[in-house]
């Protein structure tokens, strides 16, 4: 049994977590996921089941959709409210205007430091592992790009403290945690993330995903592989020729096709049989990324 599972995951628990109930249900070792979720945050986890963990690498680069939910007047070290507040106003005045227009100057190609509280790498060593340990650490900022951005309910008071969400379409990488403490640097006003949740990732909307309940319950359904992905897709069932040259891994010419292709997922009897990639370090050709046999 191959393909994708889209969990709901709940707030509370581990990406890791999820990882380790489908395993359980589906009596499988092979099991990841793709885009991690913060115990804090809900929401679209791609998962990926047997032969389909190796469709994860063309998973990572998708967009993500979320709505956060910003505490104002507060910011803490984890850039959400699980972590040590930093800095606390007794009072807050903000209007929605203020808002809208500073989220605007967060719409398109920004250069985003990641939260030291993160599993981002630096030389081996995961950066709240730095933090927990009181070290410092060199942090290089990431490029990322804010697809959409705007503010989707009227300003909430909720037990005297100030709130307001926002939904956002993002590029592969983007932390929200870091652009809730940006906002709060424009504002000139402490804010960190009070709630996040994750709705579309990639091809995959929530209304697609199941609860762990029915993960754990043996009601969910798993995606086909070959459903997953956006790029050309060519059944090569018939074509004997073509079968061999890439159950052995062999390059294909670019005159293989009529068109030239970045991508191209072959079928095979109803199933995905192989991924290839447009590769011209040598010489223009199409070359294996992936094979499935």
């Amino acid at each position: 049994m191959n393909g994708i599972l889209v969990v709901n995951k709940p707030i509370g628990i581990t990406s890791h977590d999820v990882v380790n109930e489908v395993r359980r249900a589906y009596n499988t070792k092979k099991v990841g996921h793709v885009g991690t979720l913060d115990p804090i945050a809900e929401g679209v986890l791609v998962v990926c089941v047997n032969q389909a963990t190796k469709l994860a690498p063309f998973l990572e680069s998708d967009d993500k959709i979320y709505v956060c939910k910003v505490l104002v007047g507060q910011s803490t070290d984890t850039y959400d409210i699980t972590g040590n507040i930093t800095k606390k106003l007794d009072s807050v005045t903000i209007t929605e205007e203020l808002i809208d227009n500073t989220l605007t100057k967060f719409k398109g190609k920004l250069s985003q430091f990641p939260p030291i509280y993160s599993a981002i790498k630096v030389n081996g060593k995961k950066l709240y592992q730095y933090a927990r340990s009181k070290q410092e650490v060199i942090i290089e900022p990431r490029n990322v790009e804010v697809y959409e951005i705007y503010r989707t309910n009227p300003i909430e008071i909720i037990d005297g403290q100030v709130y307001f969400s926002f939904y956002s379409h993002v590029s592969k990488g983007t932390y929200i945690r870091s652009i809730v403490n940006d906002i709060g640097k424009e504002l000139q006003i402490p804010c960190c993330m009070a709630e996040l949740k994750r709705v579309k990732s990639g091809l995959f909307d929530i209304s697609q995903s199941y609860s762990l309940d029915e993960v754990k319950l043996g009601k969910s359904r798993l995606v086909k592989m070959l459903d997953c992905l956006d790029f050309e897709k060519i059944d090569i069932t018939n074509n004997s020729e073509i079968f061999n040259k890439i159950k052995n891994g062999m390059k294909l010419s670019l005159s293989t096709f009529d068109e030239k292709y970045d991508k191209i997922a072959f079928i095979y009897q109803t199933e995905l049989l192989a991924i290839y990639e447009f590769n011209d370090e040598q010489f223009p050709c199409y070359k294996a990324t992936r094979v499935w046999l």
